[in-house]
């Protein structure tokens, strides 16, 4: 096997796991949210005094600030693999939102994308 197919082996084991861990944290953020949504109806339903369950919201806070920091560490640790990519000379293979990827041939009469809110 050449070093480049070597690389690319490399590579492609690296993508699966990633892709993983960036799933296992929208999971997260989302289980976050449920979590805080269900204190805070459960403490409505409960008629709960104003102060009852605040310190458990504080530490959801303290916790969801936590997932950002780590969010955004790989955030970063895509644009590391990237530039190692490019020391290795890999080709770009996937669309991602850094730098340039691999050109799109554009489709004849294909209407522009618009996106509403």
């Amino acid at each position: 096997m050449s070093k480049l197919n070597d690389r690319l082996h490399v590579g492609q084991k690296i993508a699966p796991p990633l892709r993983a861990l960036e799933g296992d944290f929208e999971s997260a953020f989302a289980n976050a949210g449920r979590l805080m949504t269900a204190i805070g109806e459960g403490r409505l339903k409960a008629r709960a005094p104003f102060g009852v369950g605040v310190k458990a919201i504080e530490q959801i806070n303290l916790c969801l600030n936590s997932m950002v920091d780590a969010a955004k560490s790989i955030d970063a640790l895509h644009i590391s693999l990237d530039e190692l990519r490019a020391d290795f000379g890999l080709p770009a293979t996937a669309l991602g939102d850094y730098g340039d990827k691999p050109s799109v041939t554009p489709v004849e009469d294909a209407q522009p994308l618009r996106i509403a809110s």
